[in-house]
């Protein structure tokens, strides 16, 4: 969590309330399986991109996420 916040700019606790929420609205503790349901449900892809403003505040170069 702590990378995921340092990459968006974030709170690492801003990042922690996010998934919790996440993991409350989809019934679910397993982090593994949030993800897995977001697959599922196509709110996500494995193919998902940074978007120009995340690749800004993010200042990483060719990191395998640009």
């Amino acid at each position: 969590m702590i990378q995921t916040a340092a990459v968006l700019k974030l709170a690492p606790r801003t990042v922690d309330n996010h998934k919790t929420r996440a993991l409350a609205k989809l019934g679910t503790d397993k982090l593994a399986l949030l993800t897995r349901l977001a697959l599922k449900n196509r709110i996500s892809s494995m193919r998902d991109k940074l978007t120009l403003a995340e690749k800004r505040r993010s200042g990483r170069k060719q990191d395998g996420w640009n």
